[in-house]
């Protein structure tokens, strides 16, 4: 039997990858947010998830923190491979954002950066 790893590669590869333009590569660095959230689930487990969010500028209160104003977009990835974290959903970002909404990419528990 053969173990293979994979390891989750950083924001900053995949952002500096060539799957995008320069233009589109200065809007995702400038308005992307990471978030881990955890919380308890039973007596003694916590669930982690972990999530990436582009906030428009009237969902941020003047101290830029999130007031979750305007409208949301939440995109969910799926569980089974080859994509399973919030990075399947990134290219549909700055057209969503351009169209006034916020987005928020979800990494579920077991995928992604969540636990």
């Amino acid at each position: 039997d053969t173990f293979q790893c994979y390891q989750q590669p950083t924001e900053k590869i995949i952002l500096n990858g060539e799957l995008f333009k320069e233009k589109e590569r200065v809007f995702l660095t400038r308005t992307l947010r990471l978030h881990n959230v955890s919380f308890p689930i039973g007596h003694d487990r916590t669930v982690q998830i972990e999530l990436k969010s582009f906030f428009q500028p009237e969902a941020l209160r003047l101290d830029g923190r999130e007031s979750r104003g305007g409208k949301f977009v939440t995109l969910l990835s799926d569980h089974r491979p080859p994509i399973k974290d919030a990075f399947a959903w990134i290219k549909l970002v700055q057209p969503l954002y351009k169209r006034g909404f916020s987005v928020v990419l979800l990494d579920l528990p077991g995928t992604g950066g969540s636990g």
